[in-house]
């Protein structure tokens, strides 16, 4: 091998170039993740996006959110499902790949319009997917496996594809990995192997194989130190353009996302961190996957085809270095992170560049459960929370199964960290109009119970359960004065 052919390999092109057949799969992978997404929140469409559920407009508005998303222009529940219906439409001729980048940038306009809707109910999941969408809108997503590639030609060739864009969506990645790895090695319980067991301990999002690995502290230490390297170390190996090393990255990848998936309840978290990992497939694996080798050959030495105006490209660079800097000053610190000037704030919360990785960088001291009871006019007690299930406020053996849906989890402690007695007469509210319009006159709800259980972080084996009373709110001071005047 020459000179010459190496440094070709190790060239900036090479290392950010993705191969075409992995941007169509990626696509397709993109467009399931918002359809799921869709057929999740749209259980709680009522409830979540409605002015007639829990978080009105107004309320939205109010804390500082511009009214720029089509979502909040309207509270109206036939409103909301329209816009529900549009997304899915979107995303469906996204899949299929027709009209790719007007579908592309539409999907990316209404799931940013969506999160802005209601932020009480996002998560680290739906930031990478905004992302991943907003990058995607300047990539020939339809030039394999969609509807454009049958009826246009491509003026892309076989091989692999640069552009700045293409080096944006793969750096995208690896900022999210690097950077959630920084933040962590902040954190002592971290660097001393604890925080794992610590994570697995939190009952909000534990599922029951993570529920047997928490105590295992042979397995939990390891992981903890593992989880570390890999974050600071796979997306770097990622980006190296020779077979042994990218096939690495991959598998140390996607372990970790598998054993994530496998401990915890994460909603549709898995599934877009999987999705973001396609574009790194290269064109050697393509070609041995379709048969056309016995063994994966080394990356093509030419060039691969670039794509993009020289504008196209300084505005996608630009826009990475925007992301850069957040990134770096949310790895400093908050303070650092508010003193950027105000056009970098604002051009973050517009394409949703203003991203932060803490992804359980900092240990939780205490988790619970909900006990959410309803009285009848005959006296009956009901589960308000889950309606089928009996009213038990004992610890259930699972709370996150014991709460409506994924989407509730953020949400639901946010509203016990803060009071929000708002939040639960709005709930109360909801819940009586359901309840009453399907049950007869001695069957009506009439009063709602709200009770908290705290319960430390580590547990222990004797935990001091705290239990907290959220609904209905205490008496104020001129109440119980009346009343004993009375």
């Amino acid at each position: 091998m020459t000179a010459a052919t190496r440094h070709d390999r190790l060239s900036f092109p090479a290392v950010f170039a993705v191969d075409l057949r992995s941007l169509g799969l990626f696509r397709i992978g993109l467009a399931v993740a918002l359809l799921y997404d869709l057929w999740q929140r749209a259980h709680d469409l009522e409830a979540h996006y409605a002015d007639s559920g829990l978080w009105p407009v107004a309320q939205v508005l109010a804390d500082g959110v511009p009214p720029l998303a089509p979502h909040l222009w309207s509270g109206r529940i036939e409103y909301q499902t329209a816009l529900f219906a549009l997304a899915a439409a979107c995303a469906l001729l996204l899949a299929l790949g027709h009209r790719t980048r007007v579908f592309l940038f539409l999907s990316w306009i209404l799931h940013a319009s969506l999160r802005a809707r209601n932020p009480a109910v996002g998560h680290g999941g739906d930031d990478l997917l905004g992302l991943l969408l907003l990058w995607s809108i300047f990539l020939p997503m339809g030039a394999r496996f969609s509807l454009d590639a049958r009826t246009r030609p491509v003026s892309h060739g076989a091989g692999p594809y640069y552009s700045a864009a293409a080096a944006a969506l793969l750096l995208q990645v690896v900022f999210m990995y690097v950077f959630t790895g920084l933040l962590k090695l902040k954190v002592p319980t971290w660097r001393d192997g604890s925080m794992l067991s610590l994570i697995l301990e939190n009952d909000w999002y534990v599922s029951e194989v993570g529920r047997w690995v928490a105590p295992q502290r042979w397995l939990t230490v390891p992981l903890t130190f593992g989880t570390l390297v890999i974050e600071l170390c796979a997306p770097v190996v990622l980006l190296v353009p020779r077979p042994g090393f990218r096939a690495l990255g991959l598998a140390l990848l996607l372990g970790l996302q598998i054993g994530t998936a496998l401990c915890m309840t994460l909603g549709i978290f898995p599934w877009v961190f999987f999705t973001a990992l396609i574009p790194f497939v290269p064109t050697w694996a393509w070609e041995a996957a379709c048969g056309r080798s016995g063994a994966p050959p080394a990356p093509p030495p030419a060039t691969p085809s670039r794509a993009g105006s020289a504008l196209h490209n300084r505005l996608v660079w630009a826009l990475v270095g925007w992301s850069l800097v957040i990134n770096v000053a949310s790895v400093k610190g908050r303070k650092l992170y508010e003193q950027l000037p105000t056009p970098v704030l604002a051009l973050g919360e517009i394409t949703g560049l203003d991203q932060y990785w803490s992804m359980f960088a900092q240990p939780e001291t205490s988790d619970g459960w909900l006990c959410v009871r309803g009285t009848l006019a005959d006296g009956t007690v009901v589960n308000l929370l889950m309606p089928e299930a009996p009213v038990d406020c004992r610890k259930p053996k699972s709370v996150v199964r014991s709460l409506p849906g994924a989407r509730w989890i953020d949400a639901l402690q946010a509203v016990v960290a803060e009071g929000a007695v708002g939040f639960w007469q709005r709930y109360e509210s909801l819940a009586k109009r359901r309840w009453n319009a399907g049950h007869g006159p001695t069957r009506q709800l009439v009063s709602m119970e709200v009770v908290f259980f705290h319960e430390p972080i580590p547990a222990g084996r004797a935990p001091n359960i705290v239990r907290e009373s959220l609904w209905p709110p205490p008496p104020s001071t001129d109440d119980r004065s009346r009343e004993s005047q009375d």
